[in-house]
Parts: C-alpha cells; sequence; structure tokens
C-alpha cells in the first residue's frame, strides 16, 4: 500500500467532518434547529471516530481490490457519502455496527469497479470503444488477473478482507487482527478458508503466459 497516499487520505477524510455539519438551514423552530445540529454533529464525531480508528482498514481494504492508490481513495470518499446518505439510520448505531456497514460498502464498491473494469476492458479488446490508459504506471500498479479478482469477489466479506490484507496488502496477521477486531486464531481460520476457496474457484484456471496472480 501507498502509505504517504493513504496518510493524505486520512487528513482529508477527516476534515470532511465541515461538509458532514453543513446543510442544516432554513425556517424552523430553535429547538428544532438546535436539536438537529447537535445530532449532525453527533454524527460528525461518530465519523471522525471511524477514520481515526478504522482509516487505515477501509484504505488499505479498498487498495488491496483496486490496486490503484487515487482509485482506493476515491471508494473510501464514496463510502462516506453513502454513510451521510444513511446517517438517520446509521447514527443510533453502535461502532463496530458503523465499522462493519463501512467496510461493507468499501468492498462491495471495488467489486463493482473491478466488474464494470472487467466489461470495459472485454469491449476494448472486441473494438467497441477505445481501451483506457491505464491511471498509475506499470511499476506503482500491480493488477489482479480477472480470474483472480472474480474468485475474490465469491469470497463472504470478512473472509475477503483477511485474505486482502494478508496477501494483497502484505500485513501481519496480528495487525489484521487488530484492524478488524478478531482474534490471530480468527484470522488463521479465515485466511486458510479464503485460500481453500480461491483454490477451489481457480481450480480450470489456465493463466496466460505473464499474467499470473
Amino acid at each position: 500500500m501507498d502509505c504517504g497516499t493513504g496518510e493524505i487520505f486520512l487528513k482529508s477524510f477527516a476534515s470532511s467532518r465541515i461538509f458532514l455539519m453543513g446543510g442544516q438551514g432554513g425556517a424552523g423552530a430553535a429547538k428544532g434547529r438546535e436539536t438537529a445540529l447537535h445530532r449532525e454533529s453527533d454524527w460528525a464525531r461518530l465519523l471522525a471516530e471511524q477514520i481515526t480508528k478504522n482509516g487505515r482498514l477501509f484504505f488499505s481494504l479498498a487498495h488491496g481490490l483496486v490496486r490503484n492508490s487515487k482509485t482506493a481513495e476515491e471508494v473510501c470518499q464514496h463510502a462516506l457519502l453513502k454513510a451521510h446518505e444513511h446517517r438517520v439510520r446509521l447514527l443510533d448505531a453502535d461502532a463496530e455496527v458503523l465499522k462493519a456497514w463501512l467496510q461493507k460498502v468499501v468492498i462491495n464498491e471495488c467489486r463493482r469497479i473491478r466488474r464494470h473494469d472487467r466489461v470495459e476492458r472485454q469491449g476494448a479488446a472486441a473494438g467497441y470503444f477505445p481501451a483506457r490508459k491505464p491511471v498509475e504506471p506499470p511499476h506503482h500498479h500491480v493488477d489482479l488477473p480477472d480470474a483472480v479478482a472474480v474468485a475474490l469477489e465469491k469470497l463472504p466479506d470478512e473472509v475477503c478482507a483477511v485474505v486482502v490484507l494478508r496477501h494483497m496488502e502484505g500485513l501481519k496477521g496480528k495487525e489484521v487482527a487488530q484492524m478488524l477486531g478478531i482474534s490471530a486464531v480468527d484470522v488463521c481460520r479465515l485466511l486458510a478458508q479464503g485460500v481453500e476457496r480461491l483454490r477451489e474457484h481457480l481450480a480450470d484456471w489456465n493463466p496466460r503466459a505473464g499474467d499470473k496472480p
């Protein structure tokens, strides 16, 4: 993972609390406005706490799946905006529920991007539209073979998170356990499950020369 980019993301994400607290105004009783502002302040605090504690987790998950720092930042910003859209429902959720919700949004958005990119590449190969140039130069961009990306999409979210953090991002088991809030034993168990399922999904895959997982 590009640690420098990740740090920039965390700072920009946390500073967006100003945006999250905006949007209040117009007519209404003073007490109603005060209550609304108080809840918006609570919401901004909840999200700020999530980014402080779990921002690295969200960025690492996104980066491990999309293999691109800029896109990973955009995925995390998408998760923030999605949470803001659902803030009425999420405001009363505890920290672990909100963390799991944001983590799921990050994974699902990465999966959507991967599927879109595959369709776009297939269309370009068929001559339907021109191929895009890579966002990052080759020495900064190690992409996943489509077969591996598809196999990852089939994993349950928690299993996918462990596989991505351990194998794609190269984090240690203890780090993964701390980030996900699970035990080291659970990390080993989920990793074993993920590797076995990937092996099953990729059993019939014949990689092209130079296109190995």
